[in-house]
């Protein structure tokens, strides 16, 4: 009991750091304004709110877009938004605000006292042990691209080294259908370029069609999101 005690008073005054402005939208870190964007807020207020608890992709999903996943909604708009807000934490906590995913579930809000009580900077690191980290990372680099480009051979038909694009780069297909489960989501733009998806609601919504069971109205603000490109045909 005293320990867990102990640990709730360490992470008290990293808690008290973050400070929200539920009037004003705004956030501040020790009294530093953090620029977010009104998602961004919303997304952080949830879960402050329920910080050091697991919250769910489907309750996030309805508390800031207002959709559930089987209303349309759509994971790429979470992760993307979870992903900004950690960059803006961590440049302005030092990483002692942090977003924990739960893998398959959802993310948490964790007040981390690593950052504040652990002296990491007064290690010192010489020389050669940097060149030693650096050339292990070369050799792990070479071995992992000579182990992939034998996968690619082996797995997939035709050509594996074609370019697709997706999320707004060129990947080789054989990378994305060896790594991703993407491949269902693929297809052909307007401009003769393949390009695939992680839902065939964003295909659906990049494409301007229908899907079964989920709204037009949902394809459209998925489309006017960005999150993917408008490859409807250019004579509409």
């Amino acid at each position: 009991m005293d320990s867990q005690n102990q640990a709730q008073g360490a992470a008290a005054p990293l808690e008290e750091s973050l400070v929200l402005d539920e009037v004003g939208r705004a956030a501040f870190w020790e009294g530093q304004r953090l620029d977010l964007s009104t998602t961004e807020f919303a997304v952080l207020a949830y879960l402050k709110q329920r910080v050091g608890q697991t919250v769910s992709h489907d309750s996030l999903l309805q508390a800031v877009w207002g959709s559930s996943l089987d209303q349309g909604g759509s994971l790429a708009q979470v992760r993307s938004t979870i992903t900004r807000l950690r960059q803006k934490l961590a440049k302005a906590s030092g990483h002692s605000c942090q977003l924990v995913s739960v893998r398959g579930v959802g993310y948490r809000l964790d007040f981390s006292p690593t950052a504040q009580g652990e002296q990491y900077s007064q290690v010192q690191v010489s020389p050669k042990t940097k060149r030693r980290t650096l050339l292990s990372g070369l050799v792990v680099i070479l071995v992992a691209i000579l182990v992939v480009g034998w996968l690619v051979g082996r797995q997939v038909p035709g050509n594996p080294c074609a370019l697709v694009w997706y999320r707004g780069y060129q990947v080789p297909v054989g990378l994305l259908q060896i790594f991703t489960r993407h491949g269902p989501y693929c297809c052909v733009g307007p401009d003769g370029h393949p390009y695939c998806f992680d839902t065939q609601e964003e295909r659906a919504a990049a494409l301007g069609i229908s899907v079964p069971g989920v709204a037009s109205e949902v394809l459209e603000k998925l489309r006017m999101s960005g999150a993917v490109p408008d490859l409807r045909p250019t004579n509409r």
